[in-house]
């Protein structure tokens, strides 16, 4: 009965295949992203004109919502971080000592606790159904002695990260990545790699994949009826040999 028995196999291993590991692809190049990610929604953020506060609560973009998080979110002088900036900049807009994303954008802070710097922040995304590709333009990626920005994905670390532009902060990135599994949150954290782990940065134009709609993978009583169907066409086909 190798029909029987393949299908029987096919139905066992449903549960395996739901699991499947998160598998990335990463991108530097905005258009080939959006070629590998398909159908793509963007957020620029020019739609709102005056300046959201994103530490205390999560302020909600529509598919998503962005939210700081951490006792660390503001940077060396004092100065509040984690914030949509709108215009127009007060102050202005200047990454090492040049403007840069003179739009909407943004303004975010990462930190990893340290003998220097106890203090943590990190940034969330979370979104409101599976996403298949995520990707924006950051800018200055320079944190004291040059560690970096780290990224994971429903808590896993991808495999690729955003570069460090340590000496050149006004340097302005495309990042992204693709999966081979839906997920929902994306977070930013410092890396970590050195002893003052503080990192500022920006990030403006996210572009998105949305997962399709699947039908649900069958509850286990469901497993049950198909395999006891299974059965009675084995028995079936005995009486009839």
């Amino acid at each position: 009965m190798p029909i029987l028995r393949a299908l029987t196999l096919a139905l066992l291993g449903l549960p395996a295949l739901a699991s499947a590991q998160l598998v990335t692809t990463a991108y530097t190049d905005r258009g080939s992203f959006e070629a590998a990610a398909g159908t793509v929604i963007q957020q620029d953020f020019n739609g709102y004109t005056s300046d959201i506060d994103l530490r205390s609560t999560a302020f909600d973009f529509g598919d998503f919502s962005v939210r700081g998080l951490g006792d660390g979110q503001r940077d060396d002088a004092g100065a509040d971080r984690n914030y949509l900036d709108a215009p127009v900049f007060a102050p202005a807009n200047i990454v090492g000592g040049l403007p840069v994303f003179n739009s909407a954008h943004l303004n975010l802070l990462v930190k990893s606790s340290s003998l220097l710097s106890p203090t943590t922040s990190k940034v969330s995304f979370e979104f409101d159904s599976p996403l298949l590709a995520f990707g924006a333009n950051l800018a200055g990626i320079n944190s004291l002695l040059g560690s970096g920005v780290k990224i994971q994905v429903d808590g896993i670390d991808l495999a690729a990260q955003p570069m460090s532009t340590a000496g050149q902060p006004s340097d302005i990135q495309f990042f992204g990545f693709t999966s081979t599994t839906g997920f929902t949150k994306v977070e930013f954290l410092s890396d970590g790699s050195l002893l003052v782990p503080h990192v500022p940065f920006l990030l403006d134009n996210l572009v998105y994949a949305q997962a399709p709609v699947l039908s649900p993978v069958p509850e286990p009583e469901t497993y049950a009826l198909i395999l006891g169907g299974l059965g009675l066409l084995a028995a079936l086909r005995r009486r009839r040999a």
